[in-house]
């Protein structure tokens, strides 16, 4: 799939498809990790962990 980079304010956003989100687990407002691997650019979700009871107390 293509896809436009685009202006919005001093940035550049890149749209995402709804069904790709999915695919991924990203919502509306969530956190990604950007990185550079080879001269490609990589969008991860970050995953938040669970604590347990134990683990906070």
């Amino acid at each position: 799939m293509q896809a436009r980079i685009q202006k919005w304010g001093n940035s550049l956003v890149l749209r995402i498809p709804q069904s790709y989100a999915l695919n991924v687990n990203i919502k509306q407002n969530e956190m990604v990790d950007l990185s550079i691997e080879q001269g490609n650019l990589l969008i991860k979700p970050i995953v938040k962990k669970g604590y347990s009871l134990e683990e906070l107390l």
